[in-house]
Parts: C-alpha cells; sequence; structure tokens
C-alpha cells in the first residue's frame, strides 16, 4: 500500500534533515482506517509528476529554489527556538488561563495580542474561552506551521512534527498521545539515505468538530472531514469523510 500524498506548499520550503527528533514510521502494509462514526475512507493516488516538495541538504535544491527559501540555520534557529518555548510551557505548572495562552502563543511564533486583562480573574477566563485548550506536555518541531481553532482541545502527551502545515479545526477534541506527523522519508532506502536523504513534508487537515480518540496517529497528506470520529489508536492513512 503507498502513502496516500498530497502535493502542498512546504514551509520552510527548504532545509535539512535535522529538523525532526525523531523518523515517523511510513504506514504499515496493514495500516488500519478508522472507520467509526460518521466516517469512511478513500484512497488518495498521485502520479509521479506530482509528488510533494521535500526537504534536502543538497545544495542543488538550495540552488533551484534560492528565490523563496531561508538558511539551514534558520532552520536551527526556528526549531530551537520551538523548543525553549514547549518546555517553558510543559514546566509552567499552575499558571492561570492567560499566562497558558500567552505560553501557547510562543509556542506558535503567534505575535497577535491577547484581548486585555479584566479585573476580575473570573471575567478574564470568559473572555478567553473560545481559545484553543492544550494540557501539557506538548511537543511540536516548528510551532508557526500549526493552526488550531477557536475552542479545540489537546489533551496531553501530543506529538506534532510540523514539517509541512497542520490545521485542526474549532471544536475539535485531539485525546491524549495523539500524534500528527506531516513529515516523512522516502521508502528506498538507498534515496533515504539514513538522515541525509530528502524529507517529505505533506500537509495535514483536521475538520471542525471531529474526535481523535487516545493514542490515535495520522500519517502525512491526510485529510479528516468535519466531524469525524476517529477510534482509539486508529493510524489514518486515508482521507476520512465526516458527516458533511
Amino acid at each position: 500500500m503507498s502513502i496516500s500524498m498530497i502535493q502542498a506548499p512546504l514551509s520552510p520550503p527548504i532545509g535539512h534533515m535535522l529538523t525532526l527528533p525523531f523518523c515517523p514510521a511510513p504506514s504499515p502494509p496493514n495500516s488500519t482506517q478508522a472507520t467509526r462514526g460518521y466516517e469512511q475512507a478513500s484512497s488518495l493516488t498521485t502520479s509521479d509528476s506530482k509528488q510533494s516538495h521535500c526537504i534536502s541538504n543538497s545544495h542543488e535544491s538550495m540552488q533551484q529554489e534560492q528565490s523563496d527559501s531561508i538558511s539551514v540555520a534558520e532552520l536551527v534557529a526556528a526549531r530551537a527556538r520551538c523548543q525553549r518555548a514547549c518546555r517553558r510551557f510543559n514546566n509552567a505548572g499552575e499558571v492561570s488561563r492567560r499566562q497558558m495562552l500567552e505560553l501557547w502563543k510562543d509556542i506558535l511564533n503567534d505575535q497577535t495580542p491577547l484581548p486585555p486583562p479584566q479585573e476580575d480573574p473570573l471575567d478574564d477566563d470568559i473572555q478567553l474561552e473560545h481559545y484553543p485548550w492544550i494540557e501539557p506536555p506538548f511537543r511540536i518541531d516548528y510551532g508557526h506551521n500549526l493552526k488550531v481553532g477557536e475552542g479545540a482541545f489537546i489533551n496531553f502527551d501530543a506529538v506534532i512534527i510540523d514539517t509541512s502545515s497542520i490545521t485542526i479545526g474549532a471544536r475539535t477534541l485531539i485525546g491524549p498521545r495523539v500524534s500528527l506527523y506531516s513529515g516523512t522519508h522516502s521508502l528506498d532506502p538507498v534515496e533515504r539515505n539514513g538522515f541525509k536523504g530528502p524529507q517529505i513534508g505533506e500537509e495535514i487537515h483536521i475538520g471542525e468538530d471531529c474526535w481523535l480518540a487516545g493514542n490515535v496517529t495520522v500519517l502525512p497528506g491526510v485529510t479528516i472531514g468535519k466531524g469525524a470520529v476517529i477510534g482509539a489508536g486508529s493510524v489514518v492513512n486515508k482521507v476520512s469523510f465526516g458527516r458533511d
């Protein structure tokens, strides 16, 4: 079974092979597509001419994409910044809702200010209730490639490899120990070449009002439709259609 592929712009467009703390596994031959709730499964097919963008440390790739590239040093710095922000978030302990959101926005490198604080802490919590709720610990590579909708919830031990863009819709529930992998590698061992080969990035999109139960793994190139329910422990390697 081939991995589902969607051609998508890669952000950052090029880079190096030190961007992942570990290598997400490709879809195993008997990977299951969750069928609970309203969802159905449909395979994606992509010709060789529609391969997704790759991250490569080769000089030739850097020359080809010079117009929209950033340096390896900038990629390393972006990942280091995000890891520091994750440590601050995960080690914060008991903090207010506002403090938690400020730490969360640091992870995403989101400079948009929160509304001015209210004098009454309860009133302040009420005005912030539409923002996402994230439980620590939380791990992500870059942060700026993740978009989370209003009222979404991410439970503890989430691992997100945001080599390419990942979107989570409003009011979607992400269970504990869920993993979202938008980065993968070639299945050819010669091309893969350990950590020196190209890294492939494919976007992940999760619609509004979804529920991904505990230990779900979502592989690169997957779109999960509005209202879909993914059963605990599922490996999602195909498009999942929701209620619509």
